[in-house]
């Protein structure tokens, strides 16, 4: 086990900007082979690899940590549906039918639900630091969303997809209260290896479902190993596992704003990628969220114990 002294703020934010840019990505990724890899198939794949890499790789700590897991079983299930099973095939769906602005608006609910629901789980008290950040945080995401012009955001044209997307953001901020119950015990690889695991094994019915009565089998191509290969490695291994433990570190209130982060970087990656334009309103929009972010974390700098 890797026990890391580790200052609060300085590792905690940088991990979960990391997290936020890997997750950022894999919005880019969902709509640029939204037609070419059905959903449900990419998120099952995903989980699949994502079990069999770390059962190769941490089968020794199983072993050793399988009487923890068999007790908090409760606690790996309800990670393994809200984090992983529901909210990332309900946010490949959505990109099916919906726009990424519309995925990126929703997207910024969780953080404004987070404190709400830590207040009610966790009797986590909500300060006016943490409220005052989400706030800036939420207005900077509406600005780059509504391209400069908040007066829109009526205009939107919301479809079936996001009520898919509204979902998903409800099942992300269930995921990120709950996961500070997390014992110290149970390490981030552990709970990882075995929520993927779950995850897949959930998603096998639909899997299964969307490939004969959906007639959207998924087709063994470089696009598609190219998307399953990122999702599992980035999107989840790396994403995962930089965002758990900034949320062990942070708390779930603070750590939920960084959410805002995801949206910013899928429109930089878009304009990389996607040939789309970087504008004036996302250079506005970017120094409200991080301003935000730094108004939420305000805190003194404290030691803690990371178990990886």
């Amino acid at each position: 086990m890797n026990t890391m002294n580790i200052s609060l703020p300085a590792h905690a934010s940088g991990l979960l900007i990391l997290a936020s840019l890997c997750w950022g990505g894999n919005i880019v990724l969902g709509r640029a082979v939204a037609v070419d890899v059905p959903p449900i198939g990419l998120s099952f794949w995903r989980w699949t690899t994502v079990a069999c890499m770390l059962m190769l790789y941490n089968h020794k700590r199983l072993s050793a940590q399988f009487r923890i897991v068999c007790q908090e079983w409760r606690l790996v299930a309800t990670l393994s549906l809200t984090g992983m099973a529901i909210f990332h095939s309900v946010q490949y769906s959505a990109l099916n039918s919906t726009t990424a602005i519309n995925v990126a608006l929703i997207v910024a609910v969780s953080p404004l639900l987070v404190p709400l629901l830590a207040r009610l789980l966790l009797k986590t008290p909500i300060s006016s630091y943490e409220m005052l950040g989400i706030f800036l945080s939420f207005l900077g995401l509406v600005f780059i969303v509504t391209r400069g012009r908040p007066g829109t955001l009526a205009e939107l044209d919301f479809r079936s997809g996001d009520l898919l997307m509204l979902v998903g953001a409800c099942s992300w901020t269930v995921y990120t209260v709950v996961l500070k119950r997390k014992p110290d015990s149970l390490s981030s690889l552990t709970l990882l290896t075995w929520a993927s695991a779950l995850a897949a094994l959930c998603l096998l019915p639909l899997y299964l479902w969307e490939s004969t009565i959906g007639g959207r089998a998924i087709e063994l191509s470089m696009t598609t190993v190219l998307s399953i290969a990122y999702t599992a490695v980035f999107a989840s291994l790396a994403g995962f596992i930089f965002f758990n433990t900034g949320v062990a570190i942070l708390g779930p209130a603070k750590s939920a704003v960084y959410a805002h982060l995801i949206p910013v970087f899928a429109s930089i990656l878009a304009v990389l990628f996607l040939d789309e334009h970087f504008h004036t309103y996302h250079v506005l929009g970017i120094i409200a969220i991080g301003s935000g972010i730094l108004v939420t974390t305000r805190a003194t700098p404290t030691k803690t114990n990371v178990q990886t």
